[in-house]
């Protein structure tokens, strides 16, 4: 690479990494943060363009963004489910050839010599895969964490997602997952930790998938079955989602602590898990 071009390259990642810095000050957020967004948003594009793209669904907190770019929190990892082996070697090559993709539009560069794999969800019947990398844009350093899951299903079938980009480039465009399927995995989450349940997110991305849309009712009750079916759980009464847990103290502070990350005062968990309790309880009476 000639000192001409090497200069153009530097110059073009200075220019996108203050339009970064311009948008994390006018949104009120965190620069890391933005930073954060952007190597994730361009790791998902270039997910969208490689030979691997029909072995994953993105799903979990990013999918909120793609429904709903304005209202949702704040996720800092990418979780997929995977369609492919869960050996450490395919994941490592797979997420290699991934990162190894260059796109002079976004002068980011992964380097996938920090690339560590641990396994992942070991506090439920199923196994995951963590990776964690760095990304570079110019010299700072952009922490990477990838989440894998190998055992869930989508009902009633995948969607093609366009991804929201935080500058004017070409969109991450791959396949992810149905809201039917979030809310059906989240329940799940929450009738099974019970009175254990810390996972303040999950009631706080129900609510806005569920003040968002109207699901169709028969497409949400299949996937409700479905999952909770495949992850080997009873649909049963949720316990997290009565009024003594809503208005347990400790529950409240932590609702408090986890909107305060959010930069937010409301809503009131109280609220958050009436409306749930509402919307959701139903359909764990069905046959």
């Amino acid at each position: 690479m000639n000192s001409q071009v090497k200069e153009l390259k530097q110059n073009l990642a200075e220019s996108i990494r203050q339009k970064l810095k311009n948008l994390a000050l006018q949104r009120k957020r965190p620069v890391d943060e933005i930073l954060r967004y952007f190597a994730i948003e361009r790791f998902l594009f270039r997910l969208g363009i490689s030979n691997h793209t029909s072995k994953f669904f993105l799903k979990g907190g990013l999918m909120l963004r793609v429904w709903d770019n304005h209202n949702h929190r704040a996720t800092m990892d990418i979780d997929l489910l995977a369609s492919t082996s869960n050996h450490r070697e395919n994941i490592r090559a797979i997420v290699e050839d991934i990162a190894n993709i260059s796109i002079e539009e976004d002068a980011i560069v992964f380097n996938t010599d920090s690339l560590v794999l641990k396994e992942s969800q070991m506090g439920t019947e199923y196994r995951g895969l963590s990776a964690r990398f760095i990304a570079y844009l110019t010299k700072t350093r952009i922490p990477i964490q990838i989440d894998f899951g190998f055992s869930d299903i989508i009902v009633p079938k995948a969607q093609e997602i366009s991804y929201p980009t935080l500058l004017p480039m070409l969109a991450p465009r791959l396949m992810g997952y149905t809201p039917e399927t979030l809310v059906a995995e989240k329940l799940e989450t929450i009738v099974k930790l019970g009175l254990f349940n810390t996972r303040m997110k999950d009631f706080f991305d129900l609510w806005t998938i569920l003040c968002r849309d109207e699901l169709p009712v028969e497409s949400l009750a299949l996937a409700i079955k479905k999952v909770f079916a495949n992850r080997g759980t009873k649909l049963e009464f949720p316990i997290a989602l009565t009024e003594s847990f809503a208005n347990d103290p400790l529950n409240e502070r932590r609702w408090q602590t986890f909107l305060k990350g959010l930069g937010k005062k409301e809503p009131e968990l109280n609220e958050v898990i009436g409306k749930l309790r509402k919307k959701l309880v139903p359909y764990l009476n069905f046959k």
